[in-house]
Formats: C-alpha cells, sequence, structure tokens
C-alpha cells in the first residue's frame, strides 16, 4: 500500500483575491499534513516563508474531490475548525482548493487513501469498548 501521496494545490485569498496560496497535501498514516507559502497574486513578487499545518486524522470528517470541466477542487472538512484554523481561505471547518488537471488522479488517490484509513479509524473506535471487556 502507498504510504505517502503528495498533491500540489492552489488557492486564493478569501474576498480580496490579491494573495494566492501555493503548496501541497501529503497523506500520512494518521496525519494530513499541508505546506504552503503565500504569494501576492497580480506580480509574484512578494513570497511568504513556508508554513506547515498537521491535521491529525481523527480530526478529519472528510476529504471529497469534485471534478469540473475546467476546474477540480478538493474539499477538506473538520470535526473542529480548530483543527484547521490556521489554513489560509478556510470557510468554518470546510478548506477547499483547486487541483490542477495534470495531478487529478493524484488527489483521487489521495482521497481513496485518506478515506480508507478513516474508515479503519472508525472501526477502531467503534471496537474500542469491546476490547475493554475481555
Amino acid at each position: 500500500m502507498v504510504n505517502q501521496i503528495s498533491v500540489p494545490f492552489r488557492n486564493t485569498d478569501n474576498g480580496t483575491g490579491l494573495m494566492e496560496h501555493i503548496g501541497q497535501i501529503t497523506s500520512h498514516r494518521d496525519r494530513l499534513v499541508i505546506e504552503f507559502e503565500k504569494k501576492d497574486a497580480i506580480l509574484g513578487l512578494y513570497q511568504t516563508a513556508i508554513e506547515t499545518v498537521e491535521v491529525p486524522l481523527g480530526m478529519v470528517l472528510s476529504l471529497e474531490l469534485k471534478k469540473g470541466w475546467f476546474i477540480t477542487k478538493l474539499t477538506l472538512s473538520a470535526r473542529q475548525i480548530k483543527a484547521i484554523e490556521e489554513l489560509p481561505g478556510r470557510n468554518g471547518r470546510d478548506w477547499t482548493v483547486t487541483i490542477r488537471k495534470k495531478d487529478r488522479e493524484a488527489a483521487a488517490d489521495l482521497v481513496s487513501v485518506t478515506n480508507m484509513q478513516l474508515s479503519e479509524l472508525r472501526l477502531k473506535m467503534l471496537d474500542a469498548p469491546f476490547e475493554d471487556e475481555e
């Protein structure tokens, strides 16, 4: 099984569209690691240091990919806003980014692997009360 899948993404600042966020999201066994940097969207002259946000898999409610004709969107929904509060462009407990067409397959793999890991985690959580009885 694939241990890590990385998918590049891009999104813009909510509202103004003056800042662009470019980065990648990587699946690890127990968490999603999101690395990004901010650039000004007009001239590309201003650039920040790379920031990293780790979202524990237990805090992930869902990870969905929506393919359109021209744009593919990846949406991460968190159980708590606090888990993704540092991500740029988040809307409540959802964070949506744009995926390039050439990265759609990797994004689909990321979603598949993450959802399988989420299912395994939820099964373990369901089994936990029964393990105490043995």
